[in-house]
């Protein structure tokens, strides 16, 4: 029970039976917390709990040896499933990400993208997701693509975004031969800019300001 729970972080009784499977997953917690081995409460009503580094470091080892690798990745994938039911989308890309459950984190990634990347700012562990996804060869969604680009952009990793930016430049063109995803377009054509400023691309860069100046004056007077 204990090297099957260890993969996970941090843990409630709830979790921990719904990823094991073990009933007696509650009683055998309250025991542990009863005996103070190495498992502290991270709340004080002692709901989420975390193991001592060291004890978890120990396990996770035991686990090479004693838990199969599909026993693992099954404990994750219901640990994601479990918090993307309690509404917490980021625990369950985590979880997923771990496992890896490459297509659950990537259908995960989608709907926490624009909260953690453009509402929170939380930048360098967008781009982290994002390149542990790319890493299992998952395809990005436009959107993901675009704030995974504008998190490059903003922390002034541009000759990334640069690289980003045309890897995404084709995917709209052969998405979207037509335009239709204009707010995307803009929204690039003012990245690209400020990418191509800051890599010193004068004559590009003027050319997209003027081309998005453009492109914003035609989508005003429409």
């Amino acid at each position: 029970f204990l090297v099957e729970i260890a993969a996970l972080r941090e843990f409630s009784a709830e979790l921990a039976e719904y990823v094991t499977g073990r009933p007696e997953a509650s009683a055998w917690i309250t025991d542990l917390l009863e005996r103070h081995v190495l498992v502290f409460p991270l709340d004080r009503s002692r709901h989420w709990l975390r193991m001592h580094t060291l004890l978890r470091q120990y396990l996770l080892g035991e686990s090479q040896r004693r838990l199969p690798r599909q026993r693992r990745r099954e404990i994750l994938e219901r640990a994601a499933h479990w918090h993307a039911e309690q509404g917490d989308d980021i625990a369950a890309l985590e979880a997923a990400l771990e496992a890896p459950s490459p297509v659950l984190a990537a259908r995960l990634l989608d709907r926490v993208a624009r909260v953690v990347a453009g509402g929170q700012g939380r930048l360098s562990l967008y781009i982290r997701w994002v390149e542990q996804l790319l890493a299992c060869g998952v395809t990005l969604s436009l959107e993901a693509h675009t704030w995974y680009v504008w998190s490059l952009c903003f922390t002034l990793q541009y000759e990334h975004a640069h690289r980003a930016m045309d890897a995404l430049d084709h995917r709209l063109a052969e998405a979207d031969p037509r335009g239709e995803l204009r707010k995307l377009h803009a929204r690039l054509g003012l990245l690209r800019t400020v990418v191509l400023t800051n890599l010193d691309m004068m004559e590009a860069a003027r050319a997209e300001a003027r081309r998005w100046l453009e492109d914003c004056a035609r989508a005003a007077a429409a």
